[in-house]
């Protein structure tokens, strides 16, 4: 009867929205980005959009956009961030590779750009 309890999902909505665990935790931190890679030597290639936990690091991040465009496993990256209707993406040059999502500024709905140093 606790499936079908309406009293149960609102308790599981609360817990996930004050961060604690329940059965809507993880998809209240997904993050929805769209990811484009702007690399010259990675020819032309697809953005795609992937729902992320908030507390992905910017290496699992990198790794990820690596295997999807393609780029060699050595390849150093870097990552700009265009926030919904935001103009011009700024780098995120300030964040290091151990840092989340979250915690290097990302909002819902932004745009990831990929590029490769030289």
């Amino acid at each position: 009867a606790h499936d079908l309890d309406p009293r149960a999902f609102a308790s599981d909505a609360a817990a996930a929205a004050a961060g604690g665990g329940g059965v809507g935790a993880l998809a209240a931190e997904l993050m929805a980005l769209r990811f484009t890679c702007v690399s010259a030597r990675a020819g032309e290639t697809r953005p795609f959009e992937k729902r992320l936990p908030a507390s992905t690091s910017l290496h699992k991040v990198k790794a990820m956009c690596r295997k999807m465009f393609r780029l060699e496993a050595d390849a150093d990256l870097r990552l700009f961030a265009k926030a919904p209707g935001q103009p011009v993406p700024e780098p995120l040059a300030h964040a290091d590779d151990d840092e989340d999502l979250r915690g290097a500024g990302l909002l819902e709905g932004s745009e990831i750009l990929v590029d490769e140093t030289e």
